[in-house]
């Protein structure tokens, strides 16, 4: 834990952009920091129970043309067969994992209430596409969303799931011509400088908040599932730009069992170090679907793809 703690502080030279952060429909704004980690649950160790969650990436509808594979106009009747057949396999939860829409404020006015219908409760990563909104807006989109927290985490049946924020460090989450942005170009040019333009990395502040609520999940016993829009493996140009410093905080915390990820529509899966480290398929740029029903088990991890999504079984080690 200390030589993370000194990786991090010597992060905090790099001058990045200090954090920006389920609200009401009324864009009303999501607060700037995140929540304290919950603290364990149980008076002694957690066992990581069986727990069935949705998982769907990359629907960035838009109200626009096809363009190349891209199929925008086709996303709210593929939402609404994700929508049903993630209700019948009864999930706790389900997650979107970012690029909920393509661009355009209004956007959000068609898929959000059908997201919103499903039985159980509905959560979102933020991605860059949810920032192609005018300058004056993005400060509104996590609430717009009914994010309460751009980063967060919560307990479930022993397993922590940890939602991450990409856009921290970033050149689409801030105005044009700010002080963020300028901050996010340096950054970008001293860790990632073959990083895409859509890509974005963890804030300090957000860093340190990850390696504590991981901690927390190893000591209360707990199995932790990582989610962001970002992949942080394969790494190309996909990828988080600080991947590496953030990878480093996963393998020191042996509660980490997988890494859950958008943003690559290809979709993408690597195993390393005993973490699983998976890259949903995009539901956008598919003449089918893509979407799935992910069962948590102590011993495994099943996927039940839909669409070109495909069928997994993942031993935890």
């Amino acid at each position: 834990m200390r030589g993370i703690a000194l990786l991090l502080l010597a992060l905090s030279a790099c001058g990045q952009p200090a954090p920006r952060t389920r609200a009401p429909r009324s864009e009303q704004p999501a607060p700037d920091a995140p929540r304290a980690p919950d603290a364990p649950r149980a008076s002694g160790p957690a066992v990581a129970g069986t727990l069935t969650f949705g998982a769907i990436a990359d629907c960035q509808y838009a109200d626009q043309p096809d363009r190349g594979a891209r199929m925008f106009r086709r996303s709210p009747d593929k939402l609404r067969e994700a929508v049903a057949a993630i209700d019948a396999a009864r999930p706790a939860f389900t997650v979107h994992l970012g690029d909920f829409t393509d661009d355009r404020w209004e956007s959000f006015d068609v898929v959000a209430p059908i997201y919103d219908s499903l039985d159980a409760p509905a959560h979102h990563v933020l991605g860059n596409h949810e920032y192609w909104v005018p300058d004056e807006r993005k400060e509104r989109v996590p609430g717009r969303m009914g994010i309460p927290q751009r980063y967060r985490d919560f307990s479930e049946n022993g397993w922590r799931f940890v939602i991450l924020d990409g856009n921290d460090v970033s050149l689409h989450a801030f105005a044009a011509g700010s002080d963020a942005q300028t901050s996010a170009r340096e950054f970008r040019a001293s860790h990632a400088p073959d990083g895409g333009d859509s890509c974005g990395a963890l804030g300090f502040v957000q860093m340190l908040w990850l390696d504590t609520v991981l901690a927390e999940a190893d000591a209360a016993g707990e199995s932790a599932v990582v989610m962001c829009h970002f992949p942080l493996l394969p790494a190309d140009g996909s990828a988080l730009w600080n991947a590496g410093e953030v990878l480093a905080i996963l393998r020191a915390h042996s509660s980490v069992k997988m890494y859950l990820a958008g943003h690559n529509h290809a979709g993408g899966y690597v195993e390393q170090h005993g973490i699983h480290f998976l890259t949903l398929q995009g539901m956008l740029d598919t003449e089918e679907n893509a979407f799935a029903a992910i069962t948590l088990t102590r011993g495994e991890i099943r996927v039940d793809g839909h669409g070109r999504v495909p069928d997994r079984t993942l031993a935890i080690r």
